[in-house]
């Protein structure tokens, strides 16, 4: 097993989104190259299809994984600790908290879709590529 290298990123980070693309490429040993004014991280060398996949992969598998503890945490705590008699008022009577949690996996979801269409649109494109015997780009 390749010892993992630590590679520096220099510029400004604006999506946490890319630092976990980073993350993948560090994960499976290989370099990449963040471009600040693109806000992108490329890899620096050539990888398998395996490796395009897990790297394009990754930061939605991640958001994705949060969002389930996210809402997971939500509706036990609706469920166990919050069970109003009408639940009709839950907006007007729930704990500030509750709201929170539930916004905050909304909010993830959100920004999960903005930032991940693309690269699940990628995804499948390498997909259709590999298995139509092409290339990839």
């Amino acid at each position: 097993m390749m010892p993992m290298q630590m590679q520096s990123i220099s510029g400004y980070l604006v999506a946490p989104h890319e630092s976990l693309r980073i993350w993948a490429y560090q994960l499976i040993g290989k370099p990449c190259q963040y471009h600040p004014v693109a806000h992108r991280a490329t890899p620096a060398t050539e990888l398998t299809f395996g490796q395009r996949l897990f790297c394009l992969l990754f930061p939605w598998a991640v958001s994705l994984v949060l969002i389930i503890v996210l809402v997971s945490a939500w509706a036990v705590s609706f469920g166990v600790y919050w069970q109003p008699a009408h639940r009709q008022t839950y907006f007007s009577s729930a704990p500030i908290w509750l709201h929170g949690l539930n916004l905050s996996w909304l909010l993830l979801l959100g920004y999960t879709v903005v930032f991940s269409f693309w690269d699940i649109f990628s995804a499948i494109k390498l997909c259709a590529q590999k298995f139509r015997g092409q290339p990839h780009n």
